[in-house]
């Protein structure tokens, strides 16, 4: 569990929690991710589907090569898509 901190309209500093919701009863969830390395160039991606009680169903990741990462981040939805 991620905490973040955002300051509110009066200044003062509110802390929350993020973490994981699961999705109703027989349903999945897809979480993915893409990235691109600032120097290089190169974009990855991964992505896994989970269950409603947060079990792992299957895992996927793609080596985009050289690419934006918005487009990085549209392979691993459109892959992770696919796989449902």
């Amino acid at each position: 569990m991620l905490a973040n901190s955002r300051r509110n309209q009066h200044n003062d500093l509110t802390m929350y929690f993020i973490c994981w919701q699961s999705p109703p009863s027989d349903w999945c969830k897809l979480n993915t991710n893409g990235s691109r390395h600032s120097i290089t160039s190169r974009a990855f991606a991964g992505g896994l589907l989970r269950d409603h009680q947060g079990k792992w169903v299957i895992g996927y990741s793609r080596n985009i090569h050289i690419c934006p990462v918005l487009d990085a981040k549209l392979w691993v939805i459109m892959d992770g898509l696919d796989i449902v």
